[in-house]
């Protein structure tokens, strides 16, 4: 930042790190300065094109986005993860991007690290370029292969390096710790995807596409706030402004306020941001609703009982990309049950939540309910159904989560209508 305010002036530059304090920085005429300086100010102002450059830790690593005016990226770091330099680029290559993503790497040729980071880049091009034939759009497999690998091989690998390997000692090497993540396995694993879904019709699984969008995590982000005693304001069906909970506060990357906007295709309009998974304040309303512990509920609404379940494999172990899927049993009229898969529970659920009660509401199931025939009833239906999913689990375990029940009608509404 001294560098760059020397040779362009004061005020060229700003920051984002853990704590938003920086001493030490010098100005254009080398007098040192303490700058203190909100992350989320820092990235509005640099995406305004108020200052030229943003210099900043793993800090803006995630939850921010600067496709606003950027377009170039320089690490000057080279992490032991791969996937960390992927969710920086991410920072500028994300939607509203108009120009192509530069990315610099600074490397120091004479560590382990750097000569290893040349033989993982190696190791990449060769998978990309054994694909690229075959692929009407060529296009980078990087992201793809590394994400096949686990992130504890890369922390290994790097740990492990002796320094004094160099040549075809380090090639070797390194081809023996990488084997199955650059060897025929990931090769083997690439070739099958791409062939299948060359094969794929979308014609003939249309049922099981899902259908939902950015668009149906409002209702979610409403409810949620109102548990938290918060009232956030819509301007129309995928936009929301609130205050962020106190509670959220222990996190330096939440600002204060949000204006978020749940659509892909519309373009963000002042302070907006573009909200979905991934983004710093919904990773942490997921987080925050995944720790509530209540599990059963009188629902205004729901016309009939629905149960919600979660199924993983009953056997450890398993290295596949889903660890558990989420479903639900909805009971119908003929007191026979209908499997929900996970975005049909969510378009119930948006049914009923996108006008969040007041807590203090107390809420009474029907006359006649008999919950433990209703949670057993459903285990047995689901039990009988798990083959109609598909799932990749070898021995399938369901878990109940919650059971929302019908509500008798509340007489305070009862009397207004």
């Amino acid at each position: 930042m001294s560098a760059l305010q020397r040779r362009y002036g004061n005020g060229c530059v700003t920051f984002i790190n853990g704590d938003g304090w920086l001493e030490g920085v010098a100005d254009a005429r080398g007098q040192p300065q303490t700058m203190r300086e909100d992350r989320r100010r820092a990235a509005e102002r640099f995406n305004r094109g108020q200052v030229r450059f943003l210099v900043s830790t793993e800090a803006a690593g995630e939850g921010v986005d600067l496709q606003g005016s950027c377009s170039a990226l320089i690490h000057v770091d080279l992490p032991w993860n791969p996937m960390r330099l992927h969710q920086r680029v991410g920072r500028l290559s994300r939607y509203g991007q108009a120009k192509p993503v530069d990315v610099i790497s600074l490397r120091n040729p004479d560590t382990v690290e750097s000569r290893i980071w040349e033989c993982l880049d190696r190791k990449l091009d060769r998978i990309t370029l054994a694909f690229q034939g075959a692929m009407d759009d060529p296009e980078d497999m990087r992201q793809l292969v590394i994400g096949m690998a686990s992130p504890r091989m890369f922390t290994s690998m790097f740990a492990d390096a002796d320094p004094q390997l160099r040549g075809e000692r380090l090639d070797h090497w390194f081809d023996s710790r990488t084997a199955t993540f650059g060897g025929q396995d990931a090769l083997a694993t690439v070739r099958g995807l791409f062939g299948n879904v060359a094969r794929f019709d979308f014609g003939e699984v249309a049922k099981e596409i899902p259908r939902v969008d950015l668009p149906d995590l409002v209702p979610f982000f409403k409810a949620l706030l109102a548990v938290l005693n918060k009232r956030p304001v819509q301007t129309d069906d995928v936009r929301l402004s609130f205050k962020a909970p106190e509670a959220w506060r222990d996190d330096f990357r939440i600002a204060d306020r949000y204006s978020l906007l749940f659509a892909r295709q519309a373009q963000p309009q002042n302070d907006e941001e573009i909200a979905g998974v991934g983004h710093c304040v919904v990773n942490r309303a997921i987080r925050t609703a995944i720790e509530l512990d209540d599990a059963i509920a009188a629902v205004p609404g729901l016309e009939q009982a629905l149960v919600v379940y979660s199924v993983q494999d009953r056997i450890t172990g398993g290295e596949g990309p889903v660890r558990r899927v989420i479903v639900g049993m909805l009971r119908t009229e003929r007191a026979a049950w209908q499997l929900l898969r996970d975005w049909e529970v969510l378009r119930v659920l948006n049914s009923i939540a996108s006008k969040p009660r007041s807590l203090t509401s107390q809420l009474s199931p029907r006359k006649g309910v008999d919950l433990p025939a209703i949670l057993r009833d459903a285990e047995q239906a689901l039990a009988g159904r798990l083959e109609q999913l598909a799932l990749p689990f070898r021995v399938p375990a369901p878990e109940c989560l919650a059971c929302l029940l019908p509500a008798e009608p509340d007489r305070a509404m009862a009397a207004g209508q």
